[in-house]
């Protein structure tokens, strides 16, 4: 497969999840995004996130290349048997097993789908002007309804929240007003692909539509400027606050920084002695692995 790469941008930038993550805690943005830290071993959770989004995006490019459906779900599926979910030992739900059985039901289930696709893992940077904007899109399709952004989520919690996370939702009106940006072309709205991970039982998946108008994306654009400014003066006092509330939460996995915000209450230095529980990865949003 091939790298989505998006040059390097020359000015500031920003992306969804460096954001989300300075939106919970803006030390945790410092130590990842700023000094480049982060944990030494993938969780089994982001291993297995990343084979099922892999596995979808061969599939849809199998199909895009003109294979029948069959042959397509065929090679996906083959493909989990190669992934790194065969580094995960004694995993209920995140493993080789349970994600063939739950990637098998959602290919079935979306064979006759209403949807056409016309990109799969596309990358995109939007000139907001002081910044760059950069993300991936899982899916762009063509639907009843107009031209559409679809994000795809695996998760082991299923219930009515998931309809009400179409709106408000900062990641699709990103996605939406960067893919406006760069094209001229306004999508009509978002669609989140929820994937429930068949652990003990089979649980169908489903997807949450929502519909997006250019007064959104102008929110979103306004909303965006302010939160990078705020990153901005974070980054000329060199002083990124800790959000302790998330450090050990009483339901959600706690955070990864807990024992480097331990060693390093203050961020007074550029040089840190890091545990071997950490290692340095830059993030580059800009390069992006299919």
């Amino acid at each position: 497969m091939k790298k989505i790469v998006i040059e390097k941008p020359e000015k500031d930038w920003i992306d969804y999840s460096s954001l989300n993550l300075f939106m919970k805690c803006p030390r945790s943005y410092y130590w990842r995004c700023e000094q480049n830290i982060t944990s030494s071993t993938d969780s089994s959770a982001l291993i297995n996130g990343k084979v099922y989004h892999d596995t979808i995006s061969t599939f849809h490019n199998h199909l895009l290349s003109g294979v029948d459906f069959n042959i397509a779900k065929s090679v996906a599926l083959e493909s989990v048997l190669n992934s790194e979910l065969g580094t995960i030992k004694d995993n209920s739900k995140h493993n080789t097993t349970v994600a063939i059985s739950t990637l098998n039901n959602y290919f079935d289930t979306w064979k006759n789908e209403e949807y056409t696709t016309v990109h799969v893992e596309i990358g995109v940077a939007a000139d907001l002007g002081d910044f760059i904007y950069l993300g991936k899109i899982d899916r762009v399709v063509n639907s009843p309804f107009g031209l559409m952004i679809m994000e795809t989520k695996t998760t082991s919690v299923v219930g009515n929240r998931w309809l009400m996370r179409g709106k408000p939702n900062l990641q699709i009106d990103g996605y939406i007003g960067a893919y406006y940006i760069n094209t001229g072309e306004m999508p009509a709205g978002g669609i989140l692909d929820i994937i429930p991970i068949n652990e003990k039982s089979l649980k169908q998946p489903f997807r949450v539509l929502t519909m997006r108008t250019r007064k959104d994306i102008e929110n979103w654009l306004h909303n965006i400027k302010h939160w990078f400014r705020i990153i901005m003066e974070c980054k000329s006092n060199n002083h990124f606050p800790m959000n302790p509330e998330n450090c050990i939460p009483i339901i959600g996995a706690n955070c990864i920084y807990y024992t480097l915000c331990n060693l390093y209450p203050h961020i007074d230095t550029s040089t840190y002695d890091i545990p071997d529980e950490y290692k340095v990865e830059k993030w580059m949003p800009w390069e992006i692995p299919n």
